[in-house]
């Protein structure tokens, strides 16, 4: 009970510190069942583990427990079917937006930077993008895949990455 107590705690103060809110008791239990994903970004970077700026986005999906990443993965999967369809206020307004910008604030380590919609957006894409990207190197389609960043461009030919070869397939 101690370690829960001092868990929230500090999840509690680094949210104070970072975002400049303070969340009343009981309000980090349900954030961590209303918003797993957000709830487990801020955990991380709570804890520490997501300190280093160049490799915060790449830790994070790297290191996504399975559930998570299925979640975050249907997120994606949805934003690419629906965004299109919804409106910009009710994007920004998701969770997804939110670990998007909150992985942007750990790459940068700028907390009050103000985004506008477009580039909410388009940190949605790219998050959506490298989700498909680490689920293609999870299946083992990919024996390696460069340093995942939403600061940088995401498409065909970025991050890099080695397919795997089929020795049976080659001619």
């Amino acid at each position: 009970m101690k370690s829960q107590t001092s868990q929230s705690d500090r999840f509690r103060n680094h949210v104070a510190q970072v975002f400049g809110l303070e969340l009343p008791d009981g309000s980090v239990e349900n954030l961590a069942h209303t918003k797993p994903a957000l709830y487990y970004l801020v955990n991380e970077q709570a804890q520490g583990r997501l300190s280093n700026a160049r490799t915060a986005t790449d830790e994070f999906l790297r290191r996504l427990p399975e559930d998570l990443f299925d979640y975050l993965l249907t997120r994606a999967l949805s934003f690419f079917r629906r965004g299109c369809q919804m409106s910009v206020e009710t994007l920004v307004s998701t969770e997804f937006c939110s670990v998007a910008l909150g992985l942007v604030v750990a790459e940068q380590a700028d907390v009050e930077r103000e985004r506008t919609d477009e580039e909410c957006c388009v940190l949605m894409d790219r998050l959506a993008r490298l989700l498909l990207l680490e689920e293609q190197r999870r299946v083992g389609a990919f024996t390696w895949v460069g340093c995942y960043s939403l600061l940088a461009r995401v498409d065909d030919s970025f991050p890099p990455r080695l397919l795997v070869v089929d020795r049976r397939t080659e001619h």
